[in-house]
């Protein structure tokens, strides 16, 4: 079922006659105190342009009843009914307030509270599937953060953590016992106490591990959040560039066979970057939670050759502020264990108190925890273009309230905490896995130089920087200057990188949200009829 309260746009005259000529089938959805559901068949235009549907049905959604309306056209935001043997008469006016009326036998008049909204999904008959107007969905799932919302719009709808709650329950019953699973997912739920809940992730290396919470995600997402049916939805997926074939192919298996969709598509998670930014090719440089990569982008396509991969990333830098936050002997409490609590500064006796809760896991204290120190991260630390310059005793400090009342000065530590990303010695760790690290203008430049020579000076002059680290204030600056004293001096390095914080963190999303909506797209869907045919080895074909 479309999103309550979408609003269709007016098709292209184009996209129509394509429509035309594959004989589609159409179904226009109508949004009141009642849901109602026209279906029908694209036959051609009447002599004022109008789009004429035959063997039209009028379906209440709610009472499960069907009237059939014969033919009708449409034009804008009226639909009207032009030849029917049993009902003379229907026209949906957008513009009417008040009611709308439908006179079949026996007559009716239902009173509108609101504007009605109407609208339009087609779906072709020789398997091919228009999502340009249909709504179709964009999912990016990262290891962080699982984005998804409409194609054509400019941000994702939902945003939820990547982690999932899970407590398994013993029931009673005819049969003697039996283990159940519950699954908590969503910020809301993952902040209440519970006993046994133990808090998983689902993803591992950019690519989903965990298959039976992915799918509990997936169920949350269609259930609770977009509320619709799989079926009436398009799909594209957002993939990591090193994604391996069967990886592919159980996600494609499991979109058409358990949730029905009647199309689906993936993308390289840096390709649609570029297309976020306008480019069709470019440098793209994620810095996500679990690692930082570098990859090339050629004409839309990702050179896999030339990636480089860092385990540097988000979670080194709350790695980094949690052993500094231990050395400083800060208390990091979950704020669902404060009962009361007083302001106090770093040397003075902690004035919280705390509450009575249900004992918790040690992993869900862990992760509430990190939350508080992902929060610390994001509100303090800053980076320079060159620390080697910088007197970091003067540095303005970063101040942060904890849930416990303390107030604390961050100095010198927020600059060289996110430096360490930059440069491997302001890493606080063992010197022999330090040796094992790149840092991120490395990783860059040897992605750059692992590409075609004759791409290089395009590749320096487009690079794009997206992920959640990107939002750390002086980072591209940072990146630019790193990568710049490794290059030679001829070499011009550009930046194209997001100017809002949503821009800088959803690239891959807000690319895949352009593509699914562009018309020259649509043809490229994978069809259910084309999954039914050739399997899920198509992903493997139609992808690449």
């Amino acid at each position: 079922m479309p999103p309550h309260g979408k609003k269709a746009t007016v098709l292209p005259i184009s996209i129509i006659f394509r429509f035309m000529q594959q004989k589609s089938k159409v179904s226009i959805w109508l949004y009141e105190d009642v849901v109602h559901r026209i279906e029908g068949r694209i036959i051609g235009f009447d002599e004022y342009m109008n789009l004429v549907i035959d063997e039209a049905v009028e379906k209440n959604l709610k009472t499960n009843s069907e009237v059939p309306i014969g033919r009708i056209m449409l034009k804008g935001d009226n639909i009207t009914v032009i030849q029917d043997a049993e009902a003379a008469y229907i026209n949906y006016d957008l513009d009417a307030n008040l009611k709308e009326q439908f006179q079949y036998p026996p007559t009716f008049v239902l009173e509108r509270k609101k504007t009605v909204v109407f609208y339009i999904i087609i779906k072709m008959s020789s398997g091919l599937y228009a999502g340009e107007d249909v709504g179709a969905l964009v999912f990016d799932s990262g290891s962080y953060s699982f984005r998804a919302g409409y194609a054509g719009e400019e941000s994702p709808s939902i945003d939820i953590p990547a982690s999932v709650g899970v407590r398994n329950k013993i029931e009673e019953t005819q049969d003697g016992t039996r283990e159940t699973r519950e699954t908590f997912i969503g910020d809301i739920d993952l902040c209440i106490p519970r006993s046994n809940t133990e808090i998983k992730g689902y993803m591992k290396d950019g690519m989903i591990e965990e298959w039976d919470l992915f799918e509990q995600v997936m169920d949350y997402i269609y259930n609770k959040c977009f509320r619709v049916e799989p079926s009436l939805h398009g799909v594209l997926f957002s993939e990591a560039p090193w994604i391996t074939k069967d990886k592919r192919e159980k996600l494609t298996e499991l979109m058409f066979e358990k949730y029905n969709v009647p199309a689906f598509y993936t993308v390289k998670s840096p390709v649609l970057t570029c297309f976020a930014h306008g480019k069709a090719s470019g440098l793209v440089v994620d810095s996500g939670a679990s690692q930082t990569y570098a990859s090339s982008v050629h004409d839309g396509y990702c050179l896999i050759n030339s990636i480089v991969k860092s385990n540097l990333g988000g979670d080194t830098i709350v790695d980094q502020m949690k052993k500094y936050l231990d050395r400083c002997n800060v208390d990091i409490i979950p704020s669902y264990r404060i009962a009361s609590k007083e302001e106090y500064k770093e040397g003075e006796k902690p004035l919280y108190k705390l509450k009575d809760t249900v004992e918790v896991t040690e992993s869900f204290e862990e992760y509430h925890k990190k939350k508080i120190i992902e929060d610390v991260v994001a509100a303090t630390l800053q980076l320079v273009d060159n620390i080697e310059t910088e007197d970091l005793e003067s540095t303005v400090p970063g101040e942060y309230d904890f849930s416990t009342g303390l107030h604390k000065e961050i100095k010198r530590e927020r600059v060289t905490i996110p430096e360490s990303l930059f440069n491997i010695k302001y890493l606080d760790m063992d010197e022999k896995i330090k040796e094992t690290l790149m840092d991120i203008p490395t990783a860059v430049v040897a992605c750059c130089s692992n590409s075609d020579v004759d791409l290089r000076n395009t590749l320096y002059s487009n690079v794009i920087v997206t992920g959640g680290n990107s939002l750390i204030d002086g980072f591209s600056e940072r990146l630019n200057h790193g990568i710049a004293v490794k290059c030679p001096p001829t070499v011009k390095i550009r930046f194209n990188s997001g100017t809002t914080p949503m821009e800088k963190r959803f690239g891959a999303w807000i690319g895949g949200s352009i593509v699914a909506s562009l018309g020259t797209f649509q043809q490229l869907w994978i069809s259910k009829a084309e999954y039914e045919e050739s399997g899920k080895i198509i992903v493997n074909k139609k992808c690449s």
